[in-house]
């Protein structure tokens, strides 16, 4: 098979009889890496566009970055947005509500310490930001943030490791402070919200300490409940988003009790009608961890942060990856294709024509294992028709001669 620069990717179930229950059918795409590697930043969504904000882009001294990105998954382009005229940081995170994307806290200096805890508010329509209203809480980096339809919720965090929970309301530009996150104290953990319930767990709770569990907040009660916890080693620095009214939790990082760390390149994902996890194929992208991760619509998006947590600068192992987890469907995609050449799903065949050539050609369909599904020497126009109703779903690659296309079929 030819390489691919931007690939699909489908992922197939694991045997774990213990928390398997489901299957979900769905396609890994890596989109436009952002415009340049950087560690920690912070994302939100607005009308189904993504913004990545700051970040550490370099170590030695430390580089920040203060730029604000659009990307556009129309075009699947990235567009310098007006920067948050704040102090430069990293470690913030971010949500948004009817329209309006919220930055907060975050690190930005170590000799001496400046850990922050103002909150920005980004307006697309305009391109500018307004300073809200502080957190009253401590200031913190690598917190958890998320909205539900109506509040911003803020907490946990290090500064050192924190479990406080507050309610920011939107309208009156006011914090409220809600029972504390029950759990132990953390950074880095997980965040998702399924029809207005919060999810959190995962997360780093001391040196050499990382934790599996998993916790609801209800908004309207103001109460906390314990869930099933992970079925896989505690982690933190994962991504975690909404996708398909589930949670999921993609890559991070463990660490045993020798200090020894491990990139995880594991999904996950939970559902909350029956209190239980199910194991994903790994991610196809190299493993790695502490970037950002929002969704929007029926689309979970992650990208950036850092390949490798061992020794070795900064700057070399922070990535500008950004992937998109979506439906799989029974579509086309053109962006390998040549103008003569069609491939075309009609119900269960795969109809194959290219009348641009008399001379012979070869005409193969791989699976997005590589293996041959059908492989025929053609001469003259190409017109055939394959039943695809034993083909598995799946992404396969179909060649005419020198001509690509890659064709996504579902059952």
């Amino acid at each position: 098979m030819i390489p691919l620069s931007r690939s699909l990717f489908v992922t197939s179930l694991m045997t774990l009889p213990a928390v398997l229950y489901a299957q979900l059918n769905l396609v890994w795409q890596q989109l436009q890496d952002h415009p340049y590697p950087v560690y920690s930043p912070c994302l939100f969504e607005i009308d189904d566009r993504i913004y990545a904000a700051d970040g550490i882009t370099g170590s030695g001294p430390v580089t920040f970055s203060s730029a604000l990105h659009e990307y556009d998954p129309n075009s699947d382009t990235w567009t310098p947005r007006t920067s948050c005229p704040g102090p430069d940081r990293y470690g913030a995170r971010g949500f948004s509500i009817d329209g309006v994307g919220y930055m907060t806290c975050g690190w930005n200096n170590n000799a001496p310490v400046v850990q922050l805890k103002d909150l920005w508010a980004y307006d697309p329509l305009s391109d500018s930001w307004t300073q809200k209203a502080d957190l009253p809480g401590p200031p913190r980096y690598t917190a958890i943030t998320c909205a539900t339809s109506s509040k911003g919720y803020v907490g946990l965090g290090y500064q050192p490791y924190l479990n406080d929970w507050w309610e920011y309301d939107p309208v009156t530009d006011t914090w409220t402070q809600r029972t504390p996150f029950p759990g132990s104290a953390r950074q880095s953990a997980i965040c998702f919200v399924i029809n207005d319930q919060v999810y959190v767990g995962c997360g780093s709770n001391g040196t050499n300490a990382v934790v599996n569990d998993l916790w609801r907040y209800d908004p309207t009660a103001d109460t906390w409940t314990q869930l099933a916890d992970l079925p896989g080693a505690g982690r933190y620095t994962s991504y975690s988003f909404t996708y398909q009214q589930k949670g999921f939790v993609v890559c991070g990082l463990t660490v045993n009790s020798s200090g020894v760390y491990t990139e995880l390149d594991e999904v996950w994902y939970y559902d909350p009608v029956v209190d239980a996890w199910s194991q994903l194929a790994a991610f196809p992208g190299a493993p790695h961890g502490e970037g950002g991760s929002c969704w929007s619509g029926l689309f979970g998006y992650m990208g950036m942060g850092r390949f490798s947590f061992g020794p070795g600068p900064l700057a070399s192992n922070t990535t500008a990856e950004f992937w998109r987890v979506r439906p799989l469907t029974n579509t086309v995609d053109d962006r390998y294709s040549g103008s003569s050449f069609s491939a075309t799903l009609v119900q269960d065949q795969l109809v194959i024509t290219d009348a641009s050539t008399s001379a012979p050609h070869n005409v193969v369909v791989l699976n997005v294992n590589g293996s041959t599904m059908h492989q025929r020497v053609v001469t003259g126009p190409t017109n055939l028709v394959l039943p695809t109703q034993e083909w598995p779903s799946g992404a396969y690659l179909v060649r005419c001669g020198d001509q690509t296309r890659r064709v996504l079929i579902a059952h």
